[in-house]
């Protein structure tokens, strides 16, 4: 998806990619998209990373330069307008993650959405 964030048209590529860069900024594993539903101090950083971890994807995936920092990012998302984060969150639980919708996955709850999405599945399917 492209929305004006940061005083211009940037990308943000969700799913399998995305969430592995997220989990790496924030040093765990899937566990921390939890996170994302919590409050305060952790719920910001959770937050930024996300979008941080999306929008360095979709550069990477289109062969263009990082100009942005979690610095950068965390301030963008305070001079958005009201609802743009809402906005990306829903398109990232609809986004894909190993063939199935994030939704499916994990339990985040939106204030979008007003959906509850926290524990990973434990269906385990095998890849040939």
């Amino acid at each position: 998806m492209k929305i004006k964030f940061g005083g211009k048209e940037r990308g943000f590529q969700w799913g399998t990619g995305c969430i592995e860069k997220y989990c790496e900024l924030m040093g765990g594993d899937l566990e921390t998209l939890a996170e994302l539903d919590s409050t305060g101090i952790v719920k910001i950083k959770a937050s930024v990373n996300l979008l941080l971890a999306a929008m360095v994807h979709h550069c990477e995936l289109n062969d263009q330069s990082v100009d942005f920092t979690y610095s950068k990012v965390s301030n963008w998302l305070d001079e958005a307008d009201q609802g743009t984060m809402d906005i990306l969150m829903t398109d990232f639980l609809k986004s894909k993650f190993l063939g199935k919708t994030i939704e499916g996955y994990f339990s985040i709850t939106t204030e979008n959405t007003g959906k509850k999405v926290t524990k990973q599945r434990t269906k385990k399917t095998s890849i040939a």
